[in-house]
């Protein structure tokens, strides 16, 4: 059974509205830390840094301590510089001597270890130029921060790729640049450097019984607010917003609010809410507070975090009068689901997405899309419409087509093409000339560097029968490989059904489903679910290249589960047309960290 073909105006509802439809229905980059001429020499332990310097018979020497409050000892320390590169390993107090036969700077260090608490940990930092006398080169969290600031791109990923290029820009100016943008954030933040320079000033690192010195209470200050597992997410963060020139907001409120107790992947700053129907809204999160704003952008919601469950919290208070629930779970990457109730019975109870505001240019939109719409149509009821759509960043142009659900055949849309222009909230507008209809789209690239696309199109209010209430998820499938028998999902699921009209929905729920058997000649996978031992079974890549189709039981109807890539999301939606069956369900399955 297809889904119902959209009109050929413009009045049909999200993407389709806008494409004039006709037809049918944290990653660590690894380092060779053999390459170079490095000569190892034994550490100095007890803060005995030498620094970084040129001596006498032309070597360059790099010393510095490597910590995050503790000590990171036993951590592999590389230098990549201009000329020459090696590696060491920290010692108990987290110090390091590396000494680089004809070395010559600018380099850059990187602190590959175990922070306390036994979770990974890499840290990067720099040293500018080839310093005369012996200056420390310290490799802590904010050398980390500064870094991301400084280059508007991770530091991982340069450190990988360091070149001449990036050697000759790693200058005194970048130095002097990243410490005045970073005492900025700081101070924002409620955190004065007074007078310490993450990169140069002598750190003595705590370890044993031995405390640390200013330089080491600073970096427990910041600890205390951000720990170390929440950096790959800030990083990523900082870098997203360097290209709108709005990093020093992003460290000033991660680092005044912190995160969420016990889970890293949730820091305070802008989320953006998107709901099933298209409503979208960016909240100011502060994890310090325990608060979140309100769709309104003017009351603040009391947070309460899960005892039980790690980046599950519930957000309540009252909106215009209305009280008002919503549950939220954060994943793996930094994104989530939601659910919303309020007391007001005329107002709908709503489940949607959360993740960070970040600003998106135009050229990242390029190529090939997959997408899913999903929503509230006149005439046509709550359904979803799947579909393909193709930006042109050049020329500032979208086109795309339409899915046919019987044979998946994706069909042309006709009429004039729309045109795609950056918004200065960092999404876009996409626009027809043959309609004053508007639809937003906003991104979300994760610290992985998978960029999933999040769209709006809102005419109208909940109760309005002419309404457009759309919501859109765009992303770039890749074909997706079995499990393997035994693998185990933890996720959450969050939950909305509409049938014959009566929406349900459920807040986040825990669970697993662990994979019973894999027949790779077929693509097909059988699993079970935790909680109630349900079996199910899976075709992978079918309908189309990156989704799976859910295939129908005694107790539950056919699906088809689209994983977001790179994001831990995964969207299950009926497979048979609601307008056939008068069932609508729309899944969110957040995986766990």
């Amino acid at each position: 059974m297809k889904y119902r073909a959209f009109a050929g105006t413009m009045v049909s509802g999200a993407i389709a509205v806008l494409l004039s439809a006709c037809g049918g229905g944290g990653s660590t980059v690894g380092v060779d830390s053999g390459s170079g001429t490095g000569v190892v020499e034994a550490p100095a332990p007890g803060g005995g840094n030498t620094g970084a310097g040129a001596t006498a018979d032309g070597s360059l020497t790099l010393s510095g301590t490597a910590a995050v409050g503790l000590a990171l000892s036993g951590a592999t320390i590389t230098a990549k510089c201009a000329e020459g590169a090696g590696s060491t390993t920290s010692a108990f107090d987290g110090s390091y001597r590396l000494v680089i036969p004809g070395g010559v700077g600018p380099c850059m260090l990187q602190a590959s270890g175990t922070a306390p608490g036994g979770a990974p940990l890499v840290l990067h930092s720099a040293v500018f130029g080839t310093p005369a006398g012996t200056p420390p080169a310290n490799i802590p969290p904010l050398t980390e921060l500064g870094l991301a600031q400084g280059l508007g791109s991770a530091p991982a990923q340069q450190f990988s790729t360091f070149d001449a290029q990036l050697a000759q820009w790693i200058t005194e100016i970048l130095q002097s640049q990243v410490r005045t943008r970073m005492e900025a954030a700081l101070e924002g933040a409620g955190v004065g450097l007074n007078g310490i320079d993450p990169f140069l000033s002598p750190l003595q690192a705590a370890y044993g019984a031995t405390a640390g010195n200013g330089h080491d209470q600073l970096l427990d200050r910041i600890g205390a607010l951000l720990p170390p597992s929440a950096l790959p997410l800030v990083v990523n963060q900082l870098v997203v917003a360097a290209a709108g020139l709005s990093d020093a907001k992003v460290l000033a409120d991660a680092l005044s609010g912190g995160s969420l107790p016990g889970c890293s992947t949730a820091v305070s700053g802008q989320y953006r809410t998107l709901d099933l129907w298209g409503k979208t809204t960016v909240r100011d999160v502060d994890f310090k507070n325990m608060r979140m704003r309100a769709s309104n952008g003017v009351d603040w919601l009391t947070l309460t975090a899960n005892a039980n469950e790690a980046c599950s919290f519930v957000a309540t208070g009252t909106v215009n009068g209305r009280a008002v629930e919503t549950s939220i779970v954060i994943g793996t990457q930094g994104a989530g689901a939601y659910r919303t109730r309020s007391g007001d019975p005329a107002m709908p109870e709503v489940t949607g997405y959360i993740f960070p505001a970040q600003p998106h240019s135009l050229t990242e939109l390029n190529g090939t899309w997959s997408f899913l719409s999903s929503g509230y149509l006149p005439g046509q009821g709550s359904n979803h419409y799947p579909g393909e759509i193709i930006f042109d960043a050049a020329a500032g142009t979208m086109n795309g087509c339409n899915y046919d659900t019987d044979t998946w055949n994706c069909n042309p849309n006709q009429g004039p093409v729309p045109t795609v222009t950056a918004r200065t909230d960092g999404g876009f507008d996409i626009t027809s000339a043959e309609s004053p209809n508007v639809a937003q789209m906003y991104g979300y690239r994760t610290p992985s560097g998978a960029l999933t696309l999040f769209g709006s199109q809102m005419m109208g209010g909940y109760g309005d029968p002419n309404a457009v209430l759309t919501s859109i998820v765009a992303s770039k499938l890749e074909t997706l490989p079995l499990p393997r028998i035994g693998d185990v999902t933890r996720y959450w699921n969050v939950e909305y059904t509409s049938n014959d009209y009566v929406v349900t929905t459920a807040a986040p729920r825990t669970d697993s489903t662990i994979v019973d058997t894999v027949d790779r000649a077929n693509s097909t996978v059988t699993r079970h679910r935790s909680s109630d031992g349900r079996a199910d079974t899976l075709m992978y890549n079918q309908p189309l290249t990156g989704t799976r189709l859910r295939l129908p039981g005694e107790t539950f109807g056919a699906a088809i589960q689209i994983p977001l890539q790179g994001l831990g999301i995964v969207i299950s939606a009926n497979a048979v047309a609601a307008l056939s069956t008068g069932v609508m369900f729309h899944v969110l399955s957040v995986e766990r960290p």
